[in-house]
């Protein structure tokens, strides 16, 4: 779902006033968020100013506290629930881990959970990574939420790879190479010392190039050409 866009302004205030957040701040940001006036850009168009009464901004700090907060009693209320489901969450990109049948009860749960919180999931978007043929199958029969689930061999969330696969992933790590190696030819043109050239690789490049490969590797051409940039740079 577009989870920050989907927070109504008064629903927030008296989540916010509930969980026993300083009266004045919560106050000040409602204040903020139901006057602000937006604008739509079209190409080189722009709408006529307009108000919402949803939508928190993502760069706000005070956008992170409901997201987290709505987040977590979904998890205790699942706790009760479905106490043998594993899960985890990046702010709204879950995830839960467990038996089918009971990943099938959690997927109804947290719909119902999200329609009452005036939330919208793109039921389309769920995702099954099975380790079981039989799982596989009963999921190709299956419709969740008036959609088909996917059962890809990965998924890729906030650049981290899970993947219930028993060899390593080249796709994830060929994409995090690239991006490595695009950067590397940009310090190699840069008009700065050697010195400054070698700091620059160990500071931005090889962090960007090792991000999120837990399980997952470049094939051996996309990491030679990274290779061969880096020591151009030295």
């Amino acid at each position: 779902a577009k989870f920050f866009d989907s927070f109504h302004h008064g629903w927030t205030r008296e989540m916010l006033l509930y969980i026993g957040l300083p009266p004045q701040l919560v106050e000040l940001t409602f204040s903020l968020y139901s006057h602000l006036e937006r604008v739509l850009k079209k190409g080189g168009s722009l709408s006529e100013a307009f108000r919402t009464i949803n939508g928190m901004g993502q760069g706000d700090v005070m956008s992170l506290i409901p997201a987290m907060v709505l987040v977590s009693w979904q998890f205790k209320m699942l706790d009760k629930k479905v106490p043998t489901v594993a899960k985890s969450a990046y702010y709204d990109d879950r995830n839960f881990r467990g038996d089918l049948s009971d990943l099938v009860k959690v997927d109804a749960i947290i719909h119902e959970f999200d329609r009452a919180a005036g939330h919208t999931t793109q039921a389309e978007k769920t995702a099954f990574i099975c380790t079981s043929q039989g799982d596989r199958k009963k999921l190709k029969n299956m419709e969740l939420q008036g959609c088909k689930p996917q059962c890809p061999a990965h998924v890729e969330i906030v650049g981290c790879l899970i993947t219930a696969a028993r060899r390593k992933i080249c796709k994830v790590g060929n994409k995090r190479f690239k991006k490595a190696t695009d950067a590397t030819m940009k310090i190699l043109a840069a008009p700065v010392s050697v010195a400054r050239k070698v700091r620059a690789l160990c500071a931005k490049i090889i962090p960007t190039a090792t991000y999120g490969m837990q399980w997952a590797a470049p094939d051996i051409r996309t990491a030679q050409r990274l290779r061969s940039c880096s020591l151009k740079c030295m």
